[in-house]
């Protein structure tokens, strides 16, 4: 399920027992799921007050941020919280030596300092739709898998362009339940989002990755902004003339606390769950996706941290990067050691044996679920023997080091010129890719993404067997010992790809804050 707007609950019933019953659920059908249960254990909101298209809701305060991250509004002029790490990023493109607001953090004094961030936009909810049955119009229990993919993308796109029509809103059509399920999200996107508040380093990453994924956490986990619209309260591009968004609903802050029995609950936008594995992915991710995650990026942030600590105008282009990579790297540290803690494999493998003897004790059960396993089995067969190198394959080789994942945005380039495309064709394409040319070299330190490259290839060589490395791989490793940084060195010098024109650091331009008034 991705980007889905749910709801968690939990209660925590006193200090010393403490109880959580959750789950993932879609809101906007609260009443006919959960609400008497949330009420029973101290909700005191009716369905209406938590998800409304009738009327303002705490689901008009609960924001889409950035295509990946959860925003909260808390005040009637459009304020914004998010974690550190979702506005990090933005914070970064603001940052430069004379101005650190990585390090030192920055604060908006007036609204006429608040920095306005291109790209980065905010989406509110306005309408859902199961569209299951168009989607899947045309599909039948003898469609293959790849024909049901063309006709479920055909009919989502059909169905995107219809609803959108001619109106300034964004449509998404998002599977859920393995594609048995498809919801549409209607949303007004606001594009006018100024930064006004990032705390210091030490506070937005207290405790670094040793409380990341972990309660409780001792940080201020936390970046605001602001969303600002048309004079007429409409979505708008970036104008001066723009004016602070009037919320439609907003969080008040209670500056009281809790207490032992206060009921709590989350609503936002989850990236994904994966609660329904079988247990052979279990299984997967315990012995192989896992660790290979973990050494791959444990050897890409070591690299990372020592050209961070070495240069400060470094650590300011890759703060964001590092955050990226770190997250998902404790992520599967956590996993790993989680899964393995609370018996899932086993518990999994239970869950499947009691699910077999309930299609077995029906004929008609057993005629349409009978082999289900057998096929699953038959994929992680073939799977079990390649899926650790291909986790090295993608984490350590095809996105491992930047210049590499860089050089493929110019295939199309390249193939191009194998085609013997006409020469304007070709120029027209290039200056297209030249403004992500600028934003790559404007944040990349080619000695270091040297290091990250030497090392995962040698990792890349040293974890693969054999018979599944690519050729060159193999060859380069088995000349040098295992050593790749000679080879890299090499390549990197000759790159076109690890070089701007202007040398392979561009300057960074000092962030000044506006001196105008922003409305």
């Amino acid at each position: 399920m991705k980007k889905l707007f749910s709801l968690i609950t939990a209660l925590m019933l006193t200090l010393i027992v403490a109880r959580a019953d959750e789950g993932m659920w879609l809101p906007y059908a609260l009443n006919g799921q959960n609400l008497a249960e949330m009420q029973a254990m101290g909700c005191k909101l009716t369905a209406e007050q938590i998800f409304s298209f009738n009327q303002p809701s705490i689901k008009d305060a609960i924001v889409q941020f950035g295509g990946g991250c959860t925003g909260e509004i808390i005040s009637p002029e459009g304020l914004l919280l998010t974690n550190h790490h979702c506005g990090l990023s933005y914070v970064q493109k603001h940052s430069s030596i004379e101005h650190d607001y990585l390090t030192d953090g920055f604060w908006a004094k007036s609204k006429g300092e608040e920095l306005p961030n291109a790209g980065l936009s905010v989406l509110f909810l306005n309408k859902v739709e199961d569209v299951t049955e168009e989607v899947l119009k045309g599909v039948t229990a003898q469609t293959s898998e790849a024909e049901r993919d063309e006709i479920v993308a055909k009919n989502s796109r059909s169905i995107t362009k219809e609803r959108k029509g001619d109106r300034n809103v964004r449509v998404e059509i998002v599977p859920f339940y393995s594609g048995n399920q498809y919801i549409l999200f209607e949303y007004d996107e606001y594009k006018d989002v100024r930064l006004v508040c990032c705390p210091p380093w030490g506070i937005g990453k207290f405790g670094a990755d040793t409380d990341n994924w972990t309660w409780p956490r001792h940080k201020g986990d936390f970046n605001i902004f602001r969303v600002y619209t048309a004079p007429d309260g409409s979505p708008a591009e970036y104008s001066a003339d723009n004016i602070p968004m009037k919320s439609k609903w907003f969080l008040p802050i209670n500056l009281g606390g809790v207490k032992p029995g206060d009921y709590a609950m989350i609503l936002g936008y989850p990236g994904s769950t994966d609660r329904y594995s079988t247990s052979y992915t279990v299984k997967n991710v315990i012995n192989d996706e896992g660790p290979a995650i973990i050494d791959c990026r444990t050897t890409k942030l070591e690299n990372y941290r020592k050209h961070m600590d070495a240069d400060q105008e470094v650590f300011i282009m890759y703060a964001s990067k590092q955050a990226s990579v770190s997250n998902y790297w404790k992520y599967y540290i956590g996993q790993v050691k989680q899964l393995k803690r609370n018996h899932v494999y086993e518990r999994r493998l239970a869950q499947e044996e009691d699910f077999m003897n309930w299609v077995n004790a029906d004929p008609k059960r057993k005629a349409e679920y009978g082999d289900i396993f057998t096929g699953i089995k038959a994929k992680w067969d073939i799977l079990d023997e390649i899926e650790k190198s291909f986790v090295y394959h993608r984490e350590a080789g095809w996105n491992g080091g930047e210049a590499i994942a860089f050089s493929r945005r110019f295939m199309r380039i390249n193939k191009m010129f194998e085609d013997k495309a006409d020469k304007a064709d070709i120029k027209a394409a290039a200056e297209k890719m030249q403004p992500a040319v600028e934003t790559f070299f404007k944040d990349y330190s080619m000695p270091l993404d040297q290091d990250v490259t030497a090392a995962l290839l040698a990792l890349f060589y040293k974890n693969i067997p054999a018979e599944l490395r690519p050729s060159e791989v193999s060859r380069i490793g088995d000349e040098n010992n295992g050593d790749f940084s000679a080879y890299v060195a090499k390549a990197f010098e000759k790159s076109i790809f690890t070089v701007s024109r202007s040398g392979w650091r561009s300057p960074r331009p000092s962030t000044k804050i506006p001196s105008t008034p922003s409305r």
